[in-house]
């Protein structure tokens, strides 16, 4: 599997984008000693986070920081709405 297809299957298709998901989050936050398959690909990422925004982007995600232990994409709709959640009764 190629960096992009990772990005495309794994990341994009993850849970916390699904907004239909009570777990939707709108964010993602990986790191590559979490998981020794998904190393490699974050590892790009964190090494070329340029070369990999124009695929983020098409699948309605940014990468928001890609530091060498983490990486955190957002969704874009959270960037201009962002989602308030409460934490009580108003």
């Amino acid at each position: 599997m190629t960096t992009t297809e990772f990005i495309k299957q794994v990341i994009a298709t993850d849970y916390q984008f699904d907004i239909k998901s009570p777990d939707y989050l709108g964010f993602i936050n990986m790191a590559p000693s979490d998981d020794a398959m998904s190393a490699a690909h974050l590892n790009n990422i964190i090494d070329n986070p340029i070369a990999f925004e124009t695929i983020f982007n098409e699948l309605g995600l940014t990468i928001e920081s890609a530091f060498d232990d983490e990486v955190i994409i957002v969704t874009m709709q959270e960037i201009a709405y962002p989602s308030i959640i409460y934490s009580g009764g108003l």
